[in-house]
């Protein structure tokens, strides 16, 4: 379901005559963009925004350290600078994650590392 969709769910719920109707699928609705709605936040002007974006085609695979290592290795000499480096490196880490992702659709990649080791 697209956000443009999920917009339109809301607009429908206003419109019913029920309110614990209303409430619920509201409820629902929001527990679904909280899964597909992402946020970032910026510095512009010395103001903080927050950046709202769809971010449910993205990859499901982002682990802490993946973050953390992201957000210490960027390089900070300047704004611009700064900013094409996280561009740069975000666009490579995306690409990892695409292909951690097929790697873990294959069934023989999944019974191969999911497994324990097995005891001599």
């Amino acid at each position: 379901m697209t956000i443009e969709e999920l917009a339109g769910v809301q607009e429908s719920l206003l419109k019913s005559s029920k309110s614990e109707d209303i409430l619920e699928r509201q409820r629902k609705l929001l527990r679904e963009l909280e899964e597909r709605v992402a946020t970032i936040e910026v510095v512009k002007d010395d103001r903080l925004e927050k950046v709202y974006f769809d971010a449910g085609k993205m990859p499901k695979n982002l682990r802490e350290h993946m973050k953390k290592g992201l957000l210490w290795s960027v390089d900070r000499s300047s704004p611009a600078d700064q900013i094409r480096d996280f561009v740069e490196q975000s666009e490579e880490l995306h690409k990892n994650m695409l292909y951690q992702e097929h790697l873990d659709s294959n069934y023989l990649y999944r019974v191969r590392f999911e497994r324990p080791p097995r005891r001599p």
